[in-house]
């Protein structure tokens, strides 16, 4: 079976891998697109890069995307690895993550969530090493500095902080010191983009979009998708991150404290991405998209402790096979 499979990491899993990941983006390489809406370019100063490093060419924003999507999916693989949050030699999260992330063909192209949730992939790989080290200064400043990049791409991830921010009390981090350096990491990058601005005579205008976007309550936005797979898709989707939640901390008390309190960090790192459904207003779908980063985390250490994995196998295989089916026919 599929999950069976990727539980080993041998070759012929990455090339099976890279198959399955072409298969679900046949849709966007069939029919490249390039989905560059601007909210506010004054709070997403990536667009404007992303758009010159592609000439605004689509099929060459898809292939950056799959690219990133791609690399995105090892990082993770191999930060779940290297904190114990997954088997050693397994190839799950990657597959995971990859199929969460094409559950809609509207991500399938050069979308600046999707650079967005490289860098917090970034953050989560410095945070969930604070707790071992005994210098953490640099990685707390790494964290912050990270989710501020992301930010430039999708600005809610700016509230992100407060993820990290819970993460410290998690590993007991009570020091000033900490909390100051992460925000001074987030404030860095803005520091050079307020210059910008300056430079080209736009901060006051930048200042005013932020204090509209923090001011203002956008409120849940949501459209329901339409179509029967979309619908069964999504519903999959939530069926397996209910059971992977369930399963993962009714289990939690068995495990080492240091895996217990990075499972509680990610876990933060998901309630605090799904409140910002409820506060991202026209950024919404965004929210969706890397809500999915901690899911894939949460479903990969399920997997992992079950013994008995052929219903999820065949829920899992079946949510691949519509995914890819959709993905084509919304293509064509």
């Amino acid at each position: 079976m599929l999950i069976k499979t990727f539980r080993e990491s041998y070759p012929v899993q990455y090339l099976l891998l890279i198959m399955i990941a072409l298969a679900i983006w046949a849709g966007a390489f069939i029919h490249p697109q390039m989905d560059m809406e601007e909210i506010n370019r004054l709070l997403t100063p990536g667009n404007e890069a992303l758009q010159f490093l592609t000439f605004g060419i689509p099929w060459i924003g898809v292939l950056v995307a799959f690219a990133i999507v791609f690399i995105s999916a090892l990082l993770l693989n191999y930060i779940l690895i290297k904190n114990s949050l997954t088997d050693k030699n397994s190839l799950v999260p990657a597959l995971v993550l990859i199929v969460f992330y094409g559950h809609s063909i509207s991500y399938l192209a050069l979308n600046p969530v999707i650079v967005a949730g490289f860098f917090m992939i970034l953050a989560l790989n410095n945070i969930l090493s604070v707790y071992t080290e005994e210098q953490s200064y640099e990685m707390v400043f790494n964290a912050g500095f990270f989710i501020s990049l992301a930010s430039f791409f999708y600005f809610p991830a700016i509230y992100l902080l407060v993820f990290v921010w819970f993460s410290f009390i998690i590993f007991s981090l009570y020091q000033w010191r900490e909390w100051v350096i992460s925000v001074i990491g987030l404030i860095t990058p803005y520091l050079f983009l307020w210059v910008w601005f300056f430079w080209n005579d736009e901060l006051d205008v930048a200042m005013l979009s932020y204090q509209s976007f923090f001011s203002q309550f956008s409120g849940f936005k949501y459209t329901f998708p339409e179509g029967f797979l979309n619908v069964v898709i999504l519903f999959l989707i939530v069926l397996l991150l209910l059971w992977a939640l369930f399963n993962v901390l009714v289990r939690l008390d068995e495990k080492p404290i240091t895996i217990r309190k990075r499972y509680w960090a990610v876990f933060w790192m998901f309630i605090i991405t799904f409140v910002n459904l409820f506060i991202a207003g026209d950024f919404f779908d965004s929210t969706i998209f890397l809500l999915m980063i901690p899911s894939a985390i949460f479903m990969s250490g399920a997997i992992g402790e079950i013994n008995r994995k052929w219903v999820i196998e065949v829920l899992f295989g079946l949510l691949v096979v519509l995914i890819v089916i959709n993905n084509i026919i919304l293509s064509v």
